[in-house]
Parts: structure tokens; C-alpha cells; sequence
């Protein structure tokens, strides 16, 4: 198992790609839950979140070599992920509040309100939109994951 996450030498095939994803995809659930429990612990843990970036990028230049293709393209499937991210917290901020926070964004800056009543303001806000943002990366890492590895070629022997 580590080798396939930590080795960038090889190849993969769809359905051990999927299933990799899978796997760094829940794990990335799992580093995000303490952050509903306490701000401090989301710090760390979101931190965290950062040192998955690496497995995802090693199984990603496997399952494009597996494709005939260069390890490079990689960065075309994170920016399609970082798009889609955008695209969900958009529609979060839009669906669950986006005037408030403006709204907050403009008294803090209008200095009609103190620095510690819009950190409370901004705390109660995000730990409004902690699950739906958290679902819609969710949501973004799936759709980058199914979307690309169709896009890659399949070869006799490679499963989806």
C-alpha cells in the first residue's frame, strides 16, 4: 500500500486508481472533522490535509503513464479541481448566506463593528457553512477523479 502512494515509479490501472482516490478522499473527510469540533483543532488538522497532496499527485502520474501520457498533465487535473472547488463554494456561499457575510465584510471594514464581535461573527459564519463547504470538496475531488480517469486512455487489462 505505501508503495502505491508514496513511489511515483510504476503504473495503475482505473479501478486501482479509483479505489486510491477513494481512499485519500475519505481520509481527507476524516482531517477535516475535527474542525467542526474546535477552531484550534481544524488549524492542525487542516494543516494536515495539506500532506495528502502528495499520494494524490503519485497516483496521479501512475494512472497517466498507464495512459501513455506525460506525468506532467497532472497540473490540467488540478486546475479542473481547483475550478470545481471554486465553483462549489460559490454556490455554498450563494445558497447559505453570501449577503451576511458581505455583509459582515462591510461593517468590519466601515469599522461600525469591534474586532472581537466580527471574529465571533465570522465563527458562528463558518461553522455554519463548515458541512456544505466540506461536502462540496467532497463533491469536487469525486467529480476530478471519475471525470479524469475516463479522460485517460484504457488499455487491455486496465479495469474501470
Amino acid at each position: 500500500m505505501g508503495n502505491l502512494f508514496l513511489s511515483p515509479n510504476g503504473k495503475i490501472g482505473s479501478a486501482e486508481f479509483i479505489r486510491a482516490g477513494f481512499i485519500l478522499i475519505l481520509v481527507g473527510a476524516a482531517l477535516s472533522v475535527p474542525g467542526s469540533v474546535s477552531k484550534s483543532l481544524g488549524v492542525l488538522f487542516g494543516l494536515l490535509t495539506y500532506c495528502l497532496a502528495f499520494p494524490w499527485i503519485i497516483i496521479w502520474v501512475k494512472r497517466l503513464r498507464t495512459g501513455d501520457k506525460s506525468g506532467w498533465m497532472v497540473m490540467a487535473y488540478m486546475a479542473m479541481y481547483f475550478a470545481f472547488l471554486v465553483i462549489g463554494a460559490s454556490i455554498v456561499l450563494i445558497g447559505f448566506g453570501g449577503e451576511e457575510f458581505v455583509g459582515i465584510l462591510n461593517e468590519k471594514i466601515s469599522n461600525e463593528i469591534s474586532q472581537t464581535e466580527y471574529m465571533e461573527r465570522i465563527e458562528g459564519f463558518s461553522k455554519q457553512l463548515f458541512l456544505p463547504l466540506t461536502i462540496s470538496g467532497l463533491l469536487a475531488s469525486l467529480l476530478t477523479l471519475f471525470i479524469a480517469d475516463r479522460a485517460i486512455p484504457q488499455y487491455e487489462g486496465d479495469t474501470p
